[in-house]
């Protein structure tokens, strides 16, 4: 799953571009707190607002659970805020689905009210 990897690791770096590069032409992002599935651009207008608002990001205790085409994954999103400099994480799920070695779909489920402040030793 180098892709997924490579995909998340952008992400944390703030690379969108590089993001987006892990992504079908016809792939298809959704997320369980707004329900409205969005398109390669759409998707890619989301990750610049979200590595925009975050000085840093970071991926972390990732757990993968491998199905035929895909896999479900928990994580723990760790973030620093722009705004006041204070850390914060989310809890997330996501499911994940590929086709021809590229990402067809996600899709995302996080309780965005469900933040908490990660310890020091969550990395």
């Amino acid at each position: 799953m180098a892709i997924a990897n490579r995909f998340w690791h952008a992400l944390d770096k703030g690379d969108v571009q590089e993001a987006v590069a892990c992504y079908l032409p016809s792939a298809t992002v959704w997320h369980n707190f707004d329900q409205k599935p969005m398109n390669v651009a759409e998707s890619e207008a989301a990750h610049r607002a979200f590595v925009g608002s975050f000085v840093e990001r970071s991926t972390t205790q990732v757990r993968r659970e491998f199905f035929e085409d895909g896999f479900v994954q928990q994580h723990i999103l760790i973030v620093r805020m722009n705004s006041d400099g204070a850390r914060r994480a989310w809890a997330i799920c996501v499911l994940m689905r590929f086709r021809d070695g590229k990402i067809a779909s996600i899709a995302e489920y996080i309780d965005r009210a469900g933040s908490f402040s990660p310890s020091d030793d969550s990395n």
